[in-house]
C-alpha cells in the first residue's frame, strides 16, 4: 500500500471541483491578451491568440503576439505552470501573394530562447 502525502496545494485529478477549481486558477488569464491588445480564445487548458492587420502592420502584429505570448509564458510560471512552446503553433492567413511579400523573419516568433516556426 503506498504510504500517504499531504497535499499542500491543488486538487486530485478527476475530481468534481477540477472544473471549478481550475476556472478560478485561470480566470485572469484574459487580461493579459487585453492589455496586448490581442484577440483570444480560451478552451480548458488551450489558449488561442490572434490579430488581424494589414500586410504593412505585420511587425506590429508580430511584436504585439511575442510580447503577449511571453507574458502569457511569465503568467503561467508565477501559477506554477509551464507554457508548452514545442506544442505552441502559429499560422498565418492571407492570399498566397501577399505572404510572399513576408520575410522567414516575419513569420517567425521568438519567445525566450524559443523560435516559433509557422505551420501550413
Amino acid at each position: 500500500m503506498p504510504s500517504l502525502i499531504p497535499l499542500t496545494c491543488s486538487v486530485p485529478q478527476r475530481s468534481v471541483l477540477d472544473p471549478i477549481l481550475f476556472i478560478s486558477y485561470t480566470d485572469d488569464v484574459p487580461s493579459v491578451f487585453q492589455r496586448h491588445q490581442v484577440n483570444y480564445h480560451l478552451y480548458a487548458d488551450d489558449k488561442q491568440a490572434y490579430v488581424s492587420v494589414l500586410v504593412s502592420d505585420v511587425s506590429r502584429a508580430r511584436t504585439a503576439l511575442q510580447h503577449c505570448i511571453s507574458d502569457i509564458s511569465s503568467w503561467c510560471s508565477f501559477r506554477r505552470l509551464q507554457l508548452n512552446t514545442t506544442k505552441t503553433e502559429l499560422i498565418w492567413f492571407g492570399s498566397r501573394q501577399m505572404l510572399h511579400r513576408l520575410s522567414d523573419h516575419d513569420l517567425t516568433l521568438e519567445v525566450g530562447i524559443s523560435v516559433i516556426q509557422p505551420v501550413k
